[in-house]
C-alpha cells in the first residue's frame, strides 16, 4: 500500500479535526442516546498487546474503534501514532504486512518513546490473516504498539488468534475481549444515567457496591442496602426493563425505539442476514438453521436432547444439530447451557442441554425470521404479552447476565463458560434448578420464578445447594438461607 493511500484512509494525520467527519463518528453524534460499553475498559494501551475484539455483527465494534481513536487524539497523541485500517479490501496476509510496514515508515515523525495504537478492523475478511500478524510480531514491527484486531466472523477470529499464542503479551490481562450487547445496567446507564447514578449513590452511602450486593445475594443474603431508597427506584427500573425486553442491548434498536417509537424491519434483518453470512462461510445452510432456531424457540425453558431436535428437522443426526448450535453460539445468537454433574463438579456434555437466546432483541429477530413475519416489531410486542413466552425470555436474560458475571469474575483468557454456569437436575426426584454458578465459595443456585408470589414449593429444588437466590417478579426478602429478589433489581446489579 502506498503512503498516499494510507493517508487517505487516515485523514486525521494531516488534519486532526478530520476524525469528527468520519462516518462512524458522525453517526454516533447524530443519534441519542449515547453509549459507553464497559468492554472499552478491557483494552489497555500502555503495554504491548495484540487484542482481539469479538462480538455479534452490528454491535458497534467499528464505532468503538473510531471513538477510541478520537479519544487518543483528544488526549494529545501524535496523529501519526494512530493507524486505522479496514482490511476488507485486502486479499492476502502479505497486504496486511505491507500496509503496516508502510505505516511504520511514514510515521517516523512520531516522538521517540510515544506508543502507537494500531487498529486492524475486519481482519477476518483476509484468509490466513494470522500469518501476517504473526510475521509482524516476529519481526519486531509491533514493539511499542498496542494492536486491536476485530472481525465479523467471530469463529474465525477466535480460532485463528489461537495460532498467535505467545506473541500477544498474554498473562497479565485477557487479550481476547468480547463486545456483547449491552447488559441491563449498561442499558440503564445509557438511556437513564441519573437512575443508575442514584442507585450507586444510595449503595455508596450504605458502604457497598453493586457487585458486593450481587455476591451477597448469590450467597443467599439480602443486604439492608436493598431496602428504603433502592426499593423506591424499582418502579423506574421496571419501566426501563420493559423497553429492554423489546430492544435488548443492541444500540441500533435502542435508538430507533427511542427516536421513532418502533424498530424498522430492516434492523431485524441486519442481524439475521449476518448470521446467514456466517453460516454460509462455515458450510451450513439456511433451511436447517431455520428449523433448529424454531425448535429451540419452542423449548426455551426446557432441557432437550440433540436427538429430539434431529427428529423434527432435516439435519438427520444429533452431531449435525450440535454443530449448528455451536455455530449459533459462536455467532452470539444462542447460548448452550449444560447439565451439572454435581458429584464430579463438571458438565455432562452428553446429557440433555438447555439453549437460550443471548439477548431479547435476538430472540425477537430470529423468531420473526422463523415465522416469516414482515413486521417483527409488532410480533415482539404481541409475544411479550404472552406469559409463557415472556417467562422463557426472562430466564434467558437472567442466564445471559449470570454468564457475564462469571466472565467478569474469571477475567482470564482461559475462562470456559461451559464449566462456569450450568443447570441441574436431581435424578429420580424431578428437582431442577435453572442455573448453577461455580463461585469461589462453591456452587450456588439461581432459580427464575417470574411470578407474583414465590411459594415454599418453589424453594425446594435449591435445598441441594448452599445459599443462592430466586429471581422473582415482585418479592424481595431472605427466606430459609436464600435470597429472593425482583428481576429488575437483580439485573441492574450485574
Amino acid at each position: 500500500m502506498e503512503p498516499e493511500e494510507l493517508e487517505r484512509r487516515n485523514p486525521w494525520w494531516r488534519r486532526v479535526e478530520a476524525i469528527e467527519e468520519d462516518f462512524h463518528v458522525v453517526e454516533y453524534e447524530a443519534h441519542e442516546p449515547k453509549w459507553d460499553p464497559m468492554v472499552r475498559h478491557s483494552l489497555r494501551f500502555d503495554v504491548d498487546r495484540v487484542f482481539t475484539l469479538r462480538g455479534p455483527r452490528q454491535v458497534g465494534k467499528t464505532t468503538l474503534l473510531k471513538l477510541l481513536l478520537r479519544e487518543a487524539l483528544a488526549s494529545g497523541a501524535h496523529p501519526r501514532s494512530v493507524l486505522y485500517l479496514s482490511c476488507d479490501l485486502f486479499h492476502d496476509p502479505g497486504q496486511i504486512v505491507a500496509a503496516v510496514d508502510t505505516y511504520m515508515g511514514s510515521s517516523r515523525g512520531v516522538p521517540e518513546g510515544e506508543r502507537r495504537l494500531i487498529l486492524l478492523d475486519e481482519v477476518t475478511s483476509v484468509r490466513d490473516w494470522d500469518r501476517g500478524v504473526k510475521s509482524l510480531v516476529d519481526m519486531g514491527t509491533m514493539v511499542g504498539s498496542t494492536v486491536v484486531l476485530t472481525g465479523s466472523h467471530a469463529m474465525d477470529l477466535r480460532r485463528s488468534s489461537g495460532r498467535l499464542a505467545g506473541r500477544r503479551g498474554e498473562g497479565e490481562i485477557p487479550v481476547n475481549v468480547t463486545m456483547r450487547p449491552l447488559r441491563f445496567s449498561e442499558y440503564v446507564a445509557t438511556v437513564s444515567p441519573p437512575l443508575l447514578s442514584e442507585l450507586e449513590d444510595v449503595l455508596q452511602e450504605e458502604g457497598t457496591t453493586r457487585r458486593e450486593v450481587l455476591m451477597a445475594l448469590l450467597e443467599g443474603e439480602v443486604p439492608d442496602a436493598l431496602g428504603g431508597s433502592v426499593h423506591a427506584l424499582r418502579a423506574d427500573l421496571r419501566r426501563v426493563l420493559d423497553e429492554y425486553m423489546v430492544t435488548g442491548g443492541m444500540m441500533r434498536a435502542v435508538r430507533q425505539l427511542r427516536e421513532g417509537g418502533s424498530i424498522a424491519p430492516g434492523t431485524y434483518e441486519l442481524y439475521v442476514q449476518g448470521l446467514l453470512g456466517d453460516l454460509a462461510r462455515w458450510g451450513m445452510s439456511e433451511g436447517p438453521a431455520r428449523q433448529v432456531i424454531a425448535a429451540v424457540a419452542e423449548r426455551l425453558t426446557s432441557s432437550f436432547s440433540l436427538n429430539s431436535i434431529a427428529k423434527v428437522t432435516e439435519l438427520g443426526s444429533h452431531s449435525t444439530v450440535g454443530r449448528y448450535l455451536d455455530a449459533f453460539e459462536e455467532a452470539f445468537v444462542l447460548a448452550n447451557l449444560f447439565q451439572l454433574e454435581l458429584h464430579k463438579g463438571r458438565a455432562k456434555y452428553k446429557a440433555e442441554r438447555k439453549v437460550h437466546f443471548v439477548d431479547p432483541f435476538m430472540a425477537h429477530a430470529f423468531s420473526a425470521w422463523v415465522l416469516g413475519e414482515a413486521d417483527p416489531f409488532s410480533l415482539s410486542r404481541t409475544r411479550l404479552s404472552s406469559r409463557e413466552w415472556k417467562a422463557g425470555l426472562v430466564e434467558g436474560v437472567v442466564a445471559s447476565h449470570m454468564a457475564r458475571v462469571m466472565e467478569d469474575l474469571a477475567a482470564s483468557d482461559l475462562h470456559n463458560p461451559r464449566e462456569a454456569l450450568f443447570f441441574w437436575k436431581k435424578k429420580g426426584s424431578g428437582r431442577e434448578v435453572d442455573l448453577v454458578a461455580r463461585l469461589p465459595s462453591g456452587f450456588r443456585p439461581v432459580e427464575v420464578k417470574y411470578q407474583t408470589q414465590v411459594t415454599s414449593g418453589d424453594m425446594v429444588p435449591l435445598k441441594s445447594f448452599k445459599g443462592g437466590l430466586v429471581v422473582s417478579r415482585e418479592t424481595l426478602e431472605a427466606r430459609g438461607g436464600r435470597a429472593i429478589v425482583p428481576l429488575e433489581v437483580f439485573l441492574v446489579l450485574v
